[in-house]
Parts: C-alpha cells; structure tokens; sequence
C-alpha cells in the first residue's frame, strides 16, 4: 500500500493537486512555484525512463558470446543457447580438452578441469 500510494508519479500528481488548490484560494505566486516543481519533477521522470530504456537496448546489443564445445566442435552461442551437454571453458578448444582428459566425452569435467588447471 505504502509504495503504491507514495510513488514518484503519485507525487507529481500530488504538486499538481496542491498548485490548483493554492491558484483556487487566490496565491497565485505559491501556486506558480508549486506547479514549476510538479513540471520539473515530470520532466526528469520522463528522462529517467528514457535512460533506462536505452540502457536496456545497450545491453542487449553488448550480450557476451560463450565459447562451448557441441558435438566435438568450438562454437561461439548467445548464452540463452547453451544447453546441457555443452562444455562451456574459459579459452580452451575442443583439442585441448581431449589432450588434457583423453576423452570427449564430459562424465566428470568439472571437477577434473578444476584439479588441472589449479
């Protein structure tokens, strides 16, 4: 209730509310002052959402590539592509991973790759 009812917005509105309540009751500089600050507050909401919503397209376009072996072969997939049985390792290439465990199969890789490269 509190965060719905003390929202930015709601306190816009509010600065609005105010500032015709002031014009009506004749105090025409407070109410200037009042609405001033409801328009500027909007303003900078507005700005706001902007920002964020282009930040927001910023980061989509700079989503990072996962290097991932895939059948016995080095692909670079969008991190919502990776799957189950991918091999997903900082640098190494499919070749690497068979020279260091003898196998291409991944039964215990994880634990393994930790052992070896620390």
């Amino acid at each position: 209730m509190r965060t719905n009812l003390f929202s930015f917005y709601n306190s816009i509105l509010f600065l609005f509310v105010i500032g015709t309540a002031l014009l009506l009751l004749g105090h025409y500089s407070d109410a200037l002052t009042n609405v001033g600050l409801g328009l500027t507050n909007a303003v900078i909401c507005a700005q706001e959402i902007r920002a964020r919503r282009k930040l927001d397209r910023l980061q989509l376009l700079d989503q990072a590539q996962v290097a991932a072996i895939r059948n016995g072969a080095d692909v670079e997939l969008e991190p919502h592509e990776v799957v189950r049985d991918d091999l997903c390792g900082c640098g190494w290439t499919y070749r690497e991973h068979v020279s260091r465990h003898g196998t291409p199969h991944a039964t215990n890789h994880t634990s393994s790759q930790t052992t070896a490269d620390s």
